[in-house]
């Protein structure tokens, strides 16, 4: 004899949890220096080194791939062939990389390690003045520090 269908209750994709919703106010808080940085580059003037990084970015590809570290220089020529002021073009590669690190990192941590410490760990990152200081400047060691 045949049982009756049961009707099975499907997952609703709308509904989003806590943590879910948490982790996304993680990224927007840590983010939001990052776009409000991104905003007020163009207004400061460019420091000595950066100079340098504006006459090394403004070669051509053939003499910026002869440097022993071309990557900051070819994001920072693009930048500069779109049109984009000399102050925003040659500090956002740094700037993204600053205000993506401490998203990145609390994503990193929460999965390899616990919630709890990716908060901390994040919170450290994101309030770090001597990290924030460096990558301020247009160079090319911005991107690793």
């Amino acid at each position: 004899m045949l049982k009756p269908l049961q009707k099975v209750e499907q997952p609703v994709l709308s509904k989003v949890g806590t943590p879910q919703l948490l982790g996304v106010a993680w990224y927007l808080l840590l983010g939001l220096p990052a776009v409000i940085y991104v905003l007020l580059t163009p207004r400061w003037s460019l420091d000595l080194d950066e100079i340098y990084t504006l006459r090394d970015s403004s070669k051509t590809l053939l003499q910026i791939f002869g440097y022993e570290k071309p990557l900051y220089y070819l994001i920072c020529h693009g930048l500069l062939k779109i049109g984009l002021p000399d102050p925003l073009a040659i500090r956002l590669p740094a700037a993204i990389a600053a205000g993506l690190l401490a998203p990145v990192t609390y994503g990193l941590v929460r999965r390899y390690v616990s919630y709890q410490i990716a908060v901390c760990t994040a919170i450290l990152v994101a309030a770090n003045p001597w990290y924030f200081q460096l990558s301020q400047f247009g160079r090319f060691y911005s991107l690793v520090v």
